[in-house]
């Protein structure tokens, strides 16, 4: 699928607020009632440059940069999903968004988890993707541990954006591998985590979300997720199994209302099967209305 054929880039509104202390980047489209998308890594708003524009006919939808990522801020400071979580409210306020639909995926799944359990009233409809919720083995991405316990070889690792990204995308990101980007996407996924910063900002994630799993068992608790819960994974991610994310989910989270499988789809599916993503969350979205 062409980007170029489904969402005129001109037409989205590139935004800055402050917000308790912080500078935030994000990108606005449509109008009605509003749907926040949370991207992972190693990403930026534009790994939901698919879903804009089909949202957008139904609602006002805001796409910002995690802290650290792209032109948001990247100081130093707590990183954990918890205060990301906090941070993330204090801009949605300052936006005037009383209460939203939210997205989040990847990282940005864990730091909506933790949104939507600590701001349970704000959040009207919840989709979760592509990360774990009720449990998570360190097996599963040794990585993730090596980053945690040596930070300046993950600095490294992530200053070279355009090697991180392939890597990402060949080891389980998409089934086709990198092939399933164009040229002119893979540019600008590099150029968005090439920015002054960002890697050691990102590293910050994982420093601060294994401290957090160190010393709290129940880092992962879930029952605060009251609000209607679906669940949009891919069958493709070796990473995350669907019996691997499926075990103990619709016990552990009173809001569970549906799951969702992309087919033929590693770990971006809203970009390796954009309308497939974009049908589930309008179909979620749009269910009490």
């Amino acid at each position: 699928m062409n980007y170029n054929e489904l969402v005129d880039e001109s037409r989205l509104k590139h935004c800055f607020a402050l917000a308790d202390g912080l500078n935030w980047h994000y990108v606005e489209i449509g109008q009605g009632e509003p749907v926040v998308l949370l991207h992972g890594i190693p990403e930026s708003w534009y790994c939901w440059r698919y879903q804009f524009e089909p949202l957008a006919s139904r609602f006002r939808v805001i796409a910002p940069d995690l802290k650290g990522y792209g032109q948001s801020d990247k100081v130093e400071g707590d990183y954990s999903q918890q205060n990301a979580a906090r941070e993330l409210a204090a801009l949605f306020e300052t936006l005037g968004l009383d209460r939203y639909y939210l997205v989040g995926h990847d990282w940005g799944a864990g730091i909506g988890k933790e949104l939507a359990a600590q701001f349970p009233d704000r959040v009207i409809r919840y989709c979760h993707m592509s990360t774990p919720t009720v449990h998570y083995d360190p097996k599963m991405a040794p990585h993730h541990t090596a980053y945690a316990n040596d930070p300046t070889k993950a600095v490294e690792t992530f200053r070279d954006a355009q090697g991180y990204i392939r890597w990402w995308w060949e080891t389980g990101g998409s089934v086709n591998g990198v092939k399933a980007l164009s040229p002119a996407e893979y540019a600008r996924m590099v150029e968005e985590f090439s920015r002054p910063g960002v890697a050691e900002a990102v590293a910050r994630y994982f420093r601060d979300a294994f401290d957090r799993t160190r010393r709290s068992p129940n880092a992962f608790q879930t029952r605060a997720l009251t609000m209607p819960v679906c669940f949009i994974y891919p069958d493709g991610d070796p990473r995350q199994p669907l019996d691997y994310v499926q075990k103990d989910l619709r016990e552990a989270v009173p809001g569970y209302e549906r799951f969702v499988v992309i087919p033929d789809s590693g770990h971006f599916s809203m970009q390796e099967q954009p309308e497939l993503v974009t049908r589930a969350i309008m179909a979620f979205f749009t269910a009490s209305s």
